[in-house]
């Protein structure tokens, strides 16, 4: 059996899927058999964003 080949409309259906439940595709990897893989970007989440007022660690010296 012959290896698949990767078409624009499996591709374009595949990002719409994604695009469609809210994700968004950061890097795309096409295999020589015809298959593909779809990374997904994660979002930042409040957690991982430093706040405004945040104490970060202390300057080099600088008293406790």
């Amino acid at each position: 059996m012959p290896a698949p080949k990767l078409s624009k409309s499996s591709l374009s259906n595949a990002i719409a899927a994604l695009k469609e439940q809210g994700l968004t595709p950061s890097r795309i990897n096409l295999n020589p058999d015809g298959s593909f893989i779809i990374d997904i970007a994660v979002a930042a989440t409040s957690q991982d964003v430093p706040q405004s007022g945040s104490k970060g660690p202390k300057k080099w010296g600088a008293k406790r």
